[in-house]
């Protein structure tokens, strides 16, 4: 198994589940704070053109694979790497591990509809999870000191971003200095934790993977 892989001359993360998981939990108590993103197609695209927002991704603690049709490009091909993306593998240990450690968790987004949905997910699929506060961007106006106020006073010890891609990673440049949490998960608005096996879901897939291999073919040549 590729352990990195390198694409639009992004170069990323491709460590399994259980290798990821027992290096965080190895520095869990660790207060520095530690970052952890899934990583999609547009995002890699986006970092291809934009050297600061390459340099964020590839700065990244942890880049978590979202998309299976990323290991198709560089032509990786374990059945154990593209079951635990499709099955959002990771997602799942990671906060079983979270609920298990009865660690503290500070959700973040754009709007608190949004949030409202993934606490809802986590609350019915972790019932014994603890959600400390949750602040949504569109709260705020201009600079967002009052959210890190806020996830420092409440002894957070691990931020869930639901904030979308690109504003997700430029509010982590600006503030990771700040943040008092150990670990920095973000997963962007439009994460499924559902099944990805539905048909929608596959000519979805289908689409956008057309669309970034294309892309793909441009840059090479």
């Amino acid at each position: 198994m590729i352990k990195k892989v390198e694409i639009a001359g992004v170069t990323l993360d491709n460590y399994n589940v259980r290798e990821i998981l027992s290096e965080i939990e190895k520095d869990m108590e660790s207060p520095v704070l530690k970052t952890i993103e899934e990583v999609d197609m547009s995002m890699i695209l986006n970092a291809e053109k934009d050297e600061h927002y390459k340099g964020i991704l590839e700065g990244l603690k942890f880049s978590i694979l979202a998309e299976t049709e990323i290991l198709s490009a560089v032509g990786e091909n374990s059945t154990q790497r593209y079951h635990e993306i499709e099955n959002n593998v990771f997602f799942e240990e990671f906060f079983k591990r979270v609920e298990r450690n009865r660690k503290k968790v500070f959700i973040i987004g754009q709007s608190i509809e949004k949030i409202e949905k993934f606490k809802n997910i986590l609350e019915k699929n972790f019932p014994e999870i603890i959600i400390v506060n949750v602040r949504a961007l569109d709260e705020c106006i201009g600079a967002y000191e009052s959210i890190i106020n806020d996830i420092n006073a409440t002894g957070a010890d691990v931020v869930f971003s639901v904030i979308p891609s690109l504003e997700q990673e430029s509010f982590l440049d600006d503030y990771k200095g700040l943040i008092n949490a150990g670990i920095w998960y973000g997963v962007g608005d439009n994460k499924n934790i559902a099944s990805n096996h539905s048909l929608w879901n596959k000519i979805k897939k289908i689409v956008r993977f057309k669309r970034f291999h294309k892309t793909l073919i441009s840059l090479e040549n």
